[in-house]
């Protein structure tokens, strides 16, 4: 099965090499390599250049999620698989998520656990505040890339939960999700990325989501 990775960045230059370099050190190494420049003002792409092997694509500062859209729609893989900038992947992720695609032909979206762990120059001496790994779709997410075609594309009309409004539109489809139990990818704590700069707006989207989902319920 042929498998894509879709990194979206907006100047991340700081972390953008360690993401590249956990997809190069999987133990099952993607077929193509998508990075999607958002408009970035700093080396961000001057980074992702340096690597051959990947396909860099940019577009003007739309968000991440049309980063995230551009990245599936010109992806060549039967299965896409997500993860940002600022994170890591483990070296199992890809062969752990495309052997249960194998193992399950009619599965259409695949996700796992990720750890958090503070970026080294931001660490405040304090516990974690996520200690256990928890189900991460956001930085974990892989999917068969007619899913999109099933379901939509992200709605760019949401910031931080625009992952969690396209998994309900998998679920309203009837579509078949499985959350592995082994821990796929390490999620960077800093102030720079987008959940700690804008803790309040999610929060609010969040509950407009719980609210708009309630609406559909009810309309059915």
């Amino acid at each position: 099965m042929r498998v894509s990775v879709v990194i979206p960045v907006f100047n991340g230059e700081a972390y953008l090499a360690e993401a590249i370099e956990s997809v190069l050190g999987q133990t099952r190494l993607p077929d193509e390599i998508l990075i999607v420049d958002d408009g970035s003002t700093d080396s961000s792409a001057i980074i992702a250049e340096s690597y051959s092997i990947a396909t860099v694509l940019r577009q003007a500062n739309t968000g991440h999620l049309a980063a995230r859209n551009l990245g599936i729609r010109s992806a060549s893989g039967e299965l896409v698989a997500m993860l940002d900038a600022d994170d890591r992947a483990l070296p199992t992720r890809l062969a752990l998520q495309v052997a249960a695609f194998e193992n399950q032909p009619e599965l259409a979206v695949c996700y796992g656990q990720a750890t958090h762990f503070w970026s080294p120059e931001h660490d405040p001496g304090a516990p974690l505040p996520y200690p256990k790994p928890l189900a991460s779709p956001s930085n974990t997410l892989m999917a068969r890339r007619r899913t999109f075609d099933q379901v939509g594309f992200f709605d760019v009309g949401w910031n931080h939960a625009g992952q969690a409004e396209w998994m309900l539109r998998v679920q309203e489809a009837g579509l078949p999700t499985l959350v592995l139990g082994q821990v796929l990818a390490e999620r960077r704590l800093h102030p720079h990325s987008l959940s700690a700069r804008g803790a309040a707006e999610s929060r609010e989207e969040h509950l407009r989501l719980v609210k708009l989902n309630l609406d559909r319920k009810r309309k059915r």
